[in-house]
């Protein structure tokens, strides 16, 4: 069964930069709170789709076919829903967040003629999903199930912090578009671009999830900072990336890391430059990257910014244009953050 492509755009952020400084101050009065909701997932067992595969290089992978991977999508909805009887058909959708001010929200010139959304070039480029930290970095499939017969899979990215814990960002655990949390959830570590499945390192189930009340409640930016309780599935764990809480309100030289793209799209991104704190009074808990300085796109959504030691200050969470120019932002590693994805 091939995928369906479908982009889903947010356009709630449109308003909130016509809107005074005032009104963003006095909703910072009520700022992040320390109130965490959780959430138990559904769990796929990915050892039962798992095979051994002697890849190019002579070297023997794990390794799960797309087929096998839609196989297993579709009995956990056979389980989920046992009296559906219709045709169940797999999206592959992938969100957008644009910040705009007067221009509406996702141009069809984002999407070329095959139905494929076009990564904005400028500073983004491809490298090893190996090593550290780029290994430390993982791939996020997030599936919710309908009861009219269809599978939605979002793409995201996370980053490992300890052997049960990965921190990403709140929209990908808690999407807004999709009605709230996914069924089931999935990492992997180190894969490779195959044609037919996903080559890999490390496979993780995830068992759960938070994030914080502030993000589920209104969907501000300056709570776009989530967890997943994760299960070592197949493959050997990656190592984990330290956290620097509070950092600093600049920071030179850092590097953002993630899987931009669909689902089924495996190429490992990177890109590095600067960034300062966010100017509005809303986004003061962000960092912002001017003029395609350090560039996200969908699918790196959840991955980490690093300083130069190598600790994850930031986590990558929107795109906007705006009179800074082309800019895009990462939740900064506040206390509320750390506190969420290291408790």
């Amino acid at each position: 069964m091939k995928y369906k492509k479908i982009l889903i755009l947010c356009s709630v952020y449109i308003l909130m930069f016509i809107c005074s400084p005032t009104i963003f101050a006095a909703s910072d009065e009520k700022i992040i709170s320390n109130q965490t909701v959780t959430h138990e997932y559904e769990t796929l067992d990915l050892t039962s789709i798992k095979k051994v595969n002697l890849n190019k290089d002579s070297k023997v992978t794990d390794f799960i076919s797309h087929e096998d991977w839609e196989n297993l999508l579709q009995k956990k909805y056979k389980e989920k829903y046992p009296d559906y009887n219709g045709e169940i058909t797999i999206n592959d959708v992938t969100m957008e967040q644009y910040l705009k001010t007067n221009i509406s929200v996702g141009s069809s010139k984002d999407i070329d003629n095959k139905g494929n959304h076009s990564i904005i070039p400028y500073s983004l480029y491809s490298a090893p999903s190996t090593g550290f930290p780029n290994g430390s970095v993982g791939k996020t499939i997030f599936v919710y199930y309908h009861s009219d017969g269809t599978i939605d899979q979002l793409s995201a990215s996370a980053f490992k912090v300890n052997g049960t814990t990965v921190g990403t960002a709140g929209h990908a655990v808690y999407s807004h578009d999709l009605n709230g949390w996914a069924d089931t959830a999935s990492i992997f570590f180190g894969l490779k671009d195959t044609p037919v499945g996903w080559e890999f390192n490390a496979a993780y189930t995830a068992t759960g999830v938070r994030t914080n009340n502030d993000w589920v409640n209104t969907g501000n930016f300056r709570s776009d900072f989530g967890a997943l309780d994760i299960r070592l599935d197949v493959g050997t764990a990656p190592s984990n990336l330290s956290l620097y809480k509070n950092p600093p309100s600049t920071a030179n030289n850092v590097k953002n890391f993630g899987y931009p793209g669909w689902v089924d799209q495996k190429a490992f991104n990177t890109s590095s430059g600067n960034v300062v704190t966010g100017p509005l009074a809303y986004l003061h808990q962000t960092y912002e990257a001017h003029n395609n300085s350090v560039v996200s796109a969908f699918g790196m959504s959840g991955g980490p910014l690093l300083n130069a030691n190598n600790q994850v200050i930031g986590i990558n969470s929107y795109r906007s244009d705006s009179g800074y120019g082309p800019t895009s932002g990462f939740m900064k590693m506040t206390t509320e953050a750390y506190n969420l994805i290291m408790q």
